[in-house]
């Protein structure tokens, strides 16, 4: 599944909802295939409510840098915001990164590389999917991947 959150300002409670909703559809499949949700969350879902959410509805982070921004900062201001994710359900093993030499929008892509597990050894790094996750929205209802 996709996410783009809307709302760059404003109500997180309403981000927060949103997040709520895939996560509740996402129980419809769990149990069939892996998922992975990204996108622009529009908040820090490696913190907090978000985190927990996440973790409990059984997703990790697949591109594990929290602490690198994703997006470029605005004007004389030196903000940026970690707010660009890929989230998987299944126990796969995953490489990810935030490409901060790309400046193709106001957000850096983030990809990761997922390998299904136990068929993977983690360690020779034989990658049998990639997901990315632009930060760009397809379109203002899209929520499918």
């Amino acid at each position: 599944m996709r996410q783009h959150h809307r709302g760059s300002r404003g109500d997180e409670g309403l981000r927060l909802q949103q997040l709520n909703e895939v996560l509740t559809d996402c129980r419809r499949y769990v149990d069939q295939m892996g998922l992975v949700i990204a996108g622009d969350f529009n908040l820090d879902a490696g913190a907090g409510y978000a985190a927990s959410a996440l973790r409990k509805a059984g997703f990790r982070d697949a591109v594990r840098q929290p602490g690198i921004p994703t997006t470029i900062p605005h004007g004389g201001a030196d903000r940026t915001r970690v707010i660009d994710w890929i989230f998987v359900s299944d126990e796969s093993c995953s490489e990810g990164r935030v490409h901060n030499e790309i400046r193709a929008s106001d957000h850096y892509p983030v990809s990761a590389t997922l390998a299904a597990l136990p068929q993977y050894d983690c360690m020779r790094r034989n990658p049998t999917v990639e997901a990315y996750a632009t930060g760009q929205p397809e379109d203002s209802g899209s929520t499918g991947w």
